[in-house]
């Protein structure tokens, strides 16, 4: 009878074992995705940075071409 009792106890352990090795997995996978968002919105930023400063030099040649027809 013992060795029954001995083989629920090992089948608990090894549930426990599995939910474990799965909460570890599912805690990889949430800063898995956390890096990628955030390589995402550096990308994103440096994205707008490039707009804004390409919409800038477009402005000043704009400014450029004015003060040239003005004088």
């Amino acid at each position: 009878m013992s060795e029954l009792g001995d083989l629920d106890t090992w089948q608990e352990n090894t549930n426990a074992w599995e939910e474990e090795e799965d909460a570890a997995w599912q805690a990889e996978e949430v800063l898995r995705q956390q890096k990628i968002a955030e390589r995402e919105k550096r990308a994103a930023e440096q994205q707008r940075k490039k707009m804004e400063k390409e919409a800038q030099r477009l402005m000043k040649k704009e400014q450029n071409k004015i003060g040239v027809k003005l004088s």
